[in-house]
């Protein structure tokens, strides 16, 4: 199972956790991530430790996959009937699960203080990630990937993690997530880390090229409408509360009450000290936020390049955590009645027009009293006109709202 045989000394325990070297073909037993980069600055790298069942917290969060043990003696004695006594553990699962050496004396209230510490979305969020592919709804017992489909859930795993699991069984012919790739279907998250690093390396540098880099690319005599020409200072990252705004000034958030709002049909795992009792924060938010491939995505400026989505951002001790605006980072803010007008079609600009904001309108017509003419063949007649008239351009139907005001039906002439 991994590791090497455990030696034992008197009055020595040699069962103890350990860090292990670089293995790329090693995986996390929990939470099933194996580590794709060797680059240690990397923010996807992560270490990896050996430890031993007993050794394990006996926690009874589905988010935990793998066995718990009393004592050493119970870990022997059920290795000889299969059961594994050790696994290897990321960095993160292994803060989730290990026992802390200090719980054997600690109080009651350092037991539950260290117990809540070990919920912290930082050490948590790559077994939920793996839970919510592979995850049971606790209430009904069944997958979720049997109630929604497998390839909608691929798409809340961002593009930039997903490597860590495409060695699974679940992908393969026979498996749900087959067709899944590391790029199909595309991911409704944006991953802003290496952007933000760059970003924060260029300031850091104080130099005028890497400041002009990072600011204003265009201005080195590189061509503006470059796909590489990365513009980093737009109000691009969408907020669950539909505000736009920018990458550095955005505030990391946990991103499991967030999904939670956008796959209803079911009861995701969540964390013991952050859970369902805590959803009332995320009910206000746009139901929109998660555009499906046929709706419209906001943009800056209408400008295509420009696209206004969804973010996460991997922060070290803090996990991969969704980005909301600085003006929604609070709870006090959060659990406020928010009323969301609808989505206008094809842009967000303002505009003083009704027409923009609704399908159907009314719009008050005055009509004139009709006067007889030399070609007018009986006033009776046109009384019935006019009223026909007043009924039809007092209403009117939009089909495709726009900036203009325009009413074909008024302008013409009988």
């Amino acid at each position: 199972d991994g590791g090497e045989e455990p030696l034992f000394d008197e009055g020595v325990d040699e069962c103890r956790t350990r860090w292990l070297p670089h293995d790329a073909d090693r995986k996390c037993d929990n939470c099933r991530r194996r580590c794709f980069t060797d680059d240690v600055n990397s923010p996807y790298y992560f270490d990896m430790c050996m430890i031993y069942s007993h050794k394990i917290k006996a926690t009874s969060s589905p988010l935990r996959k793998i066995k718990a043990h009393k004592t050493r003696a119970t870990a022997l004695h059920r290795r000889g009937r299969g059961d594994r006594n050790r696994y290897h553990l990321c960095r993160e699962c292994c803060g989730f699960l290990s026992k802390e050496e200090a719980e054997a004396a600690a109080t009651k209230e350092e037991k539950n203080r260290l117990n809540r510490s070990r919920f912290d979305w930082g050490k948590l969020w790559p077994s939920f990630y793996w839970d919510l592919l592979v995850g049971i709804d606790t209430d009904s017992g069944v997958p979720f990937r049997h109630v929604y489909e497998a390839s909608y859930l691929w798409r809340y795993i961002p593009q930039s993690i997903r490597r860590y699991w495409l060695h699974e069984e679940i992908f393969d012919k026979d498996g749900d997530f087959f067709g899944c790739t590391e790029f199909n279907p595309p991911s409704y998250f944006r991953d802003r880390t290496d952007e933000l690093q760059d970003f924060a390396l260029k300031i850091k540098s104080y130099t005028a090229r890497d400041f002009l880099n990072a600011l204003d690319p265009a201005r080195l005599g590189g061509d503006p409408n470059d796909e590489n020409m990365n513009q980093f200072l737009l109000p691009d990252v969408l907020c669950p509360w539909g505000c736009g705004e920018y990458c550095h000034a955005a505030v990391p958030m946990n991103s499991s009450l967030l999904i939670q709002r956008h796959l209803m049909k079911v009861q995701l795992n969540l964390s013991g000290f952050f859970g369902h009792d805590k959803l009332y924060l995320y009910e206000n938010s746009r139901l929109d936020y998660i555009r499906f491939d046929k709706e419209g995505i906001d943009t800056v400026l209408m400008n295509d390049d420009w696209k206004v989505l969804p973010s996460v951002l991997l922060v070290p001790g803090k996990g991969l955590c969704a980005l909301c605006c600085r003006h929604h980072a609070s709870s006090s803010s959060q659990r406020r009645l928010y009323t969301h007008p609808p989505k206008k079609i094809e842009n967000i600009l303002s505009s003083t027009r009704p027409d923009c904001l609704s399908h159907c309108v009314l719009k008050p017509r005055v009509a004139s009293t009709v006067q007889g003419k030399k070609y007018n063949t009986s006033m009776q007649a046109m009384a019935m006109l006019d009223v026909a008239v007043v009924v039809v351009v007092g209403i009117l139907a939009i089909d495709r709202p726009s900036l203009f005001y325009c009413c074909d039906c008024v302008t013409c002439k009988l």
